[in-house]
Protein backbone atom coordinates (compact mmCIF):
# COMPACT_ATOMS: atom_id res chain seq x y z
CA UNK A 1 0.00 0.00 0.00
CA UNK A 2 1.02 3.22 -0.53
CA UNK A 3 1.77 6.09 1.92
CA UNK A 4 -0.63 8.03 0.49
CA UNK A 5 -3.49 5.52 0.38
CA UNK A 6 -2.49 4.81 3.78
CA UNK A 7 -2.83 8.11 5.12
CA UNK A 8 -5.99 8.69 3.34
CA UNK A 9 -7.64 5.38 4.68
CA UNK A 10 -6.49 6.15 8.29
CA UNK A 11 -7.64 9.26 8.07
CA UNK A 12 -11.11 8.62 6.41
CA UNK A 13 -10.58 11.29 4.18
CA UNK A 14 -10.97 11.23 0.62
CA UNK A 15 -9.68 8.08 -1.46
CA UNK A 16 -6.52 8.56 -3.08
CA UNK A 17 -6.81 8.03 -7.23
CA UNK A 18 -3.56 5.86 -7.94
CA UNK A 19 -3.84 3.09 -10.48
CA UNK A 20 -4.75 0.04 -8.74
CA UNK A 21 -7.83 2.43 -7.38
CA UNK A 22 -11.52 1.43 -8.32
CA UNK A 23 -11.67 5.74 -8.87
CA UNK A 24 -8.80 5.74 -11.46
CA UNK A 25 -9.82 6.88 -14.66
CA UNK A 26 -7.11 7.49 -17.00
CA UNK A 27 -7.80 10.64 -18.99
CA UNK A 28 -8.34 10.21 -22.36
CA UNK A 29 -6.49 11.64 -24.94
CA UNK A 30 -7.97 13.51 -28.10
CA UNK A 31 -7.94 12.12 -31.58
CA UNK A 32 -5.88 14.08 -33.88
CA UNK A 33 -7.02 15.99 -36.68
CA UNK A 34 -5.89 15.70 -39.64
CA UNK A 35 -4.83 19.50 -39.65
CA UNK A 36 -2.67 18.53 -37.04
CA UNK A 37 -1.64 15.13 -38.95
CA UNK A 38 -0.49 17.29 -41.96
CA UNK A 39 1.44 19.91 -39.74
CA UNK A 40 3.49 16.97 -37.90
CA UNK A 41 4.06 15.48 -41.45
CA UNK A 42 5.56 18.95 -43.00
CA UNK A 43 7.56 19.40 -40.04
CA UNK A 44 9.31 16.26 -40.71
CA UNK A 45 10.07 16.53 -44.39
CA UNK A 46 13.85 17.69 -43.31
CA UNK A 47 14.40 15.63 -40.22
CA UNK A 48 15.92 12.50 -39.64
CA UNK A 49 14.42 9.59 -41.14
CA UNK A 50 14.04 7.94 -37.99
CA UNK A 51 11.55 10.52 -36.99
CA UNK A 52 9.21 10.34 -39.89
CA UNK A 53 9.41 6.14 -40.21
CA UNK A 54 8.38 6.41 -36.29
CA UNK A 55 5.79 8.95 -36.82
CA UNK A 56 4.13 6.43 -40.32
CA UNK A 57 4.41 3.43 -37.95
CA UNK A 58 3.03 5.26 -34.96
CA UNK A 59 0.22 6.94 -37.32
CA UNK A 60 -1.05 3.52 -38.96
CA UNK A 61 -0.88 1.35 -36.18
CA UNK A 62 -1.52 3.03 -32.73
CA UNK A 63 2.24 2.17 -31.31
CA UNK A 64 3.81 4.01 -28.98
CA UNK A 65 6.88 6.41 -29.85
CA UNK A 66 9.11 2.99 -28.66
CA UNK A 67 6.79 0.02 -29.98
CA UNK A 68 7.61 1.45 -33.43
CA UNK A 69 11.42 0.21 -33.00
CA UNK A 70 10.15 -3.64 -34.61
CA UNK A 71 12.60 -5.92 -35.85
CA UNK A 72 11.88 -6.64 -39.52
CA UNK A 73 11.65 -10.53 -38.96
CA UNK A 74 8.08 -9.26 -37.00
CA UNK A 75 7.03 -8.02 -39.94
CA UNK A 76 5.57 -10.68 -43.28
CA UNK A 77 5.35 -8.45 -45.68
CA UNK A 78 3.52 -11.85 -48.03
CA UNK A 79 0.93 -12.49 -45.05
CA UNK A 80 1.00 -8.77 -44.46
CA UNK A 81 0.98 -8.86 -40.49
CA UNK A 82 3.14 -6.87 -37.89
CA UNK A 83 3.98 -8.48 -35.00
CA UNK A 84 4.77 -6.20 -31.45
CA UNK A 85 6.59 -8.96 -29.79
CA UNK A 86 7.66 -6.94 -27.10
CA UNK A 87 4.86 -3.91 -26.41
CA UNK A 88 4.54 -1.72 -23.02
CA UNK A 89 3.66 -4.68 -20.77
CA UNK A 90 6.21 -7.28 -22.10
CA UNK A 91 7.06 -10.09 -24.33
CA UNK A 92 3.18 -12.00 -22.73
CA UNK A 93 1.80 -8.87 -23.88
CA UNK A 94 2.86 -9.72 -27.78
CA UNK A 95 -0.01 -9.12 -30.29
CA UNK A 96 -0.05 -9.05 -34.41
CA UNK A 97 -1.64 -6.56 -36.36
CA UNK A 98 -2.92 -6.44 -40.14
CA UNK A 99 -0.57 -4.57 -41.90
CA UNK A 100 -2.18 -1.19 -43.03
CA UNK A 101 -1.23 -0.65 -47.04
CA UNK A 102 0.23 2.40 -46.82
CA UNK A 103 3.10 0.94 -44.41
CA UNK A 104 3.85 -2.03 -46.78
CA UNK A 105 6.26 0.89 -48.80
CA UNK A 106 7.97 1.59 -46.08
CA UNK A 107 8.68 -1.77 -45.17
CA UNK A 108 9.60 -3.02 -48.48
CA UNK A 109 12.29 -0.34 -48.21
CA UNK A 110 14.15 -0.88 -45.03
CA UNK A 111 14.09 -4.60 -45.72
CA UNK A 112 15.89 -4.10 -49.14
CA UNK A 113 17.70 -2.21 -47.00
CA UNK A 114 18.95 -4.81 -44.82
CA UNK A 115 18.16 -3.40 -41.86
CA UNK A 116 17.48 -5.59 -38.74
CA UNK A 117 14.40 -3.21 -37.03
CA UNK A 118 12.45 -0.46 -38.36
CA UNK A 119 14.97 2.66 -37.00
CA UNK A 120 17.18 3.29 -34.58
CA UNK A 121 16.60 6.24 -32.38
CA UNK A 122 18.51 8.55 -30.72
CA UNK A 123 19.08 9.33 -26.88
CA UNK A 124 16.32 11.02 -25.65
CA UNK A 125 13.44 10.54 -28.66
CA UNK A 126 10.58 11.42 -26.85
CA UNK A 127 12.14 14.99 -26.27
CA UNK A 128 13.07 15.44 -30.13
CA UNK A 129 9.46 14.30 -30.87
CA UNK A 130 8.21 16.86 -28.37
CA UNK A 131 9.87 19.67 -29.75
CA UNK A 132 9.11 18.74 -33.32
CA UNK A 133 5.36 18.68 -32.48
CA UNK A 134 5.73 22.32 -30.17
CA UNK A 135 7.39 23.71 -33.53
CA UNK A 136 4.93 22.14 -35.35
CA UNK A 137 2.07 23.92 -33.40
CA UNK A 138 0.47 20.83 -32.25
CA UNK A 139 0.01 20.11 -28.58
CA UNK A 140 1.57 17.02 -26.75
CA UNK A 141 0.94 14.32 -26.22
CA UNK A 142 0.34 12.40 -29.21
CA UNK A 143 1.88 9.20 -29.63
CA UNK A 144 -0.39 6.46 -29.24
CA UNK A 145 -2.87 8.52 -29.87
CA UNK A 146 -3.28 6.78 -33.21
CA UNK A 147 -5.72 4.52 -34.87
CA UNK A 148 -6.03 1.46 -32.50
CA UNK A 149 -6.70 -2.12 -32.96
Amino acid sequence: MRFAQAVSQASGSIPVRTKESPLYKPKKKPEMTDEEIRKIWMALQDKDEWMRDSFLIALHTGCRLRETIIPLNCIDLAGETITFSAPKGGEEKAFSIPMPKALKPTFERMKANKRKVTLNMPFQPSRKMGTLLQNAGVEPPVFSLFASY
